[in-house]
């Protein structure tokens, strides 16, 4: 009996990941092929709710507002503040050096 409910659990646990992993696989920019319920997520004052559908993040999420030099990114939940943009995961002014290489 418990080889069979060990089977049984490694054959779920398998399902699950195979899931999981075909919904990130399937994520289209546009969140079109994810069907989700979305909670709010309540973000606290320093903080802003944004959508990242390129990163298969459908829903809002809180992302920390940062300032110049600071570290941004999206894999780390950070954005910069208005007015500056993110280089190399580093709030930085916007500059026509910057703006060209960051289009590149």
């Amino acid at each position: 009996m418990s080889c069979y409910r060990d089977s049984l659990l490694f054959l779920i646990s398998i399902a699950y990941l195979f899931e999981i992993s075909s919904a990130e696989v399937n994520c289209k920019p546009d969140c079109s092929l994810v069907k989700v319920k979305c909670i709010d997520p309540r973000c606290p004052a320093n903080q802003i709710e944004k959508r990242v559908p390129e990163l298969c993040r459908c829903c809002p999420q809180c992302y920390a507002v940062k300032g110049l030099g600071e570290r941004c990114g999206l894999q780390i939940f950070a954005v910069c503040k208005k007015g500056l943009i993110c280089i190399n995961n580093k709030c930085s002014s916007p500059s026509k050096e910057n703006i060209i290489i960051h289009k590149v």
